[in-house]
């Protein structure tokens, strides 16, 4: 870490605990940089967040210069004595030395350690957050809800598919930012004919992940393209999405990579036989997902369930009462699940009306999704 205690690519330590609990670490610590007394907050930071196995190899102090030579300041009984106040305030389980540090420090440290047992810790979860390279974001956000940004997207952004098609990656990156300011998510959507998706996705989360200050969410019904965003995506993203469509293949390819490149992921009442219109129908996918989802082992707080909504001005019968059915689901999903995740693209409801009469629906609609959960 870093004087600010953030690491040298200037990730925080909340970022890095969030997203390394959901791998099979055995212990997660700070080493060099500064001697222990400047390892006091940064530590203090991660063991908050992370709460299984710590470590510590601070160097002998800070370097000073003497005769033109660096040199470590810490003496081996005073680098011990430092370096066990943190053993004790944070309950260490490895402790250890690393630049200007020899045997004599190790043999201290060892000393001071002799008659300590290893300390009985319980690791805490990372569910509930996702994030970027650099940062955590709670999924949670108060008040609610989390906005996700949109405009990355071949199939919803004009400006963006064409900025696609002509490989034009500073103005793809631009779109992308622009958005961090409004939005607390940036989907990225680049599924287009005639282009490989693959290769796209591969490309521009490569650019994005060094960008980003907020978290990616990985928008492709491929698993192939979501498997090669997730090795390229640093953090804890969000894929989206899944669902029953083709009896739950494609989701239990998505539930795999999950296993290896931990994510949140996004769960559509979709199944075999469509979209689910009535609210019944919706509970019966939704917690067909949930089933699956924590079957995998996976936190309830990761999982997002999408009730999908439909235009109430088609014309269409079935869609009249569209707004009611998607409400009274997340309601009583909410009701049954307060841990799992509920999202919505809440402009479908108004699909097909006028500008200005979309945009009343809109805020009608979403004030009534917020209080139902």
């Amino acid at each position: 870490v870093d004087e600010s205690g953030k690491l040298l690519v200037g990730t925080d330590l909340t970022c890095v605990a969030k997203t390394l609990a959901g791998y099979p670490l055995f212990s997660l610590g700070l080493n060099c940089g500064f001697g222990p007394d400047k390892m006091i907050a940064p530590l203090a930071e991660l063991a908050s967040n992370w709460g299984g196995r710590l470590s510590l190899s601070a160097n002998a102090g800070i370097p000073i210069s003497q005769n033109g030579k660096a040199v470590y300041p810490l003496a081996a009984q005073e680098f011990a004595n430092e370096s066990m106040q943190l053993v004790n305030r944070h309950n260490l389980s490895i402790v250890g030395g690393c630049c200007g540090t020899n045997h004599t420090h190790i043999k201290s440290l060892a000393t001071a350690l002799s008659s300590r047992q290893a300390p009985v810790y319980k690791k805490q979860s990372g569910a509930g957050y996702i994030c970027s390279a650099f940062t955590a974001t709670t999924i949670r956000q108060e008040p609610s809800p989390a906005f996700i940004g949109e405009r990355a997207s071949a199939t919803g952004s004009k400006a963006f598919r064409e900025r696609l098609v002509a490989g034009d990656m500073a103005a793809i990156s631009a779109i992308a930012r622009e958005q961090e300011d409004t939005s607390h998510v940036i989907d990225l959507s680049v599924a287009y004919t005639g282009r490989n998706e693959l290769t796209d996705m591969a490309e521009i989360t490569t650019m994005l992940n060094g960008e980003l200050t907020r978290p990616l969410m990985l928008d492709s019904t491929n698993p192939d393209v979501l498997e090669v965003a997730l090795k390229r995506c640093t953090g804890k993203p969000i894929i989206n999405s899944v669902n029953y469509e083709d009896g739950g293949d494609k989701l239990a390819q998505v539930f795999e990579l999950v296993h290896r490149y931990p994510a949140a992921v996004v769960g559509l009442t979709i199944d075999e036989s469509g979209m689910a219109q009535n609210k019944a129908d919706k509970l019966a996918v939704a917690e067909r997902i949930l089933k699956d989802w924590l079957g995998h082992g996976f936190a309830p707080q990761d999982l997002f369930i999408d009730f999908l909504t439909f235009s109430v001005a088609s014309g269409d019968e079935l869609s009249r009462f569209a707004a009611v059915e998607t409400l009274g689901a997340i309601r009583e999903f909410k009701s049954l699940h307060p841990d799992v995740n509920t999202i919505l693209g809440v402009s479908n409801i108004s699909y097909g009306l006028s500008p200005v009469a979309r945009v009343v629906l809109n805020s009608v609609f979403l004030d009534h999704a917020i209080r139902a959960g």
